[in-house]
């Protein structure tokens, strides 16, 4: 597996985990359930965890897309984006 796959792969957890999270410690806070915000806080802190790789993995998958023709200043764009 290569870095763009990683990337690709791990990349989107952080996003729809995020979701997730917010609506979990919505309801959590809504029904006044504490060990669930506890829950939705160490949620949080594995998505923080997952998004290591996914940096660490961005510039493997830069060289990669580059070598398939992509725009360098499209691909600059979305580095930006991340940081």
């Amino acid at each position: 597996m290569n870095g763009a796959e990683i990337h690709l792969l791990l990349n989107h957890i952080p996003v729809v985990g995020l979701f997730f999270v917010v609506a979990l410690l919505a309801y959590a806070l809504i029904r006044k359930n504490v060990p669930l915000v506890n829950i939705c806080v160490v949620i949080t802190l594995l998505l923080a965890v997952v998004t290591i790789p996914v940096n660490n993995s961005g510039e493997e998958a830069e060289e990669i897309v580059e070598e398939m023709g992509l725009d360098h200043d499209l691909i600059h764009e979305h580095e930006e984006a991340a940081e």
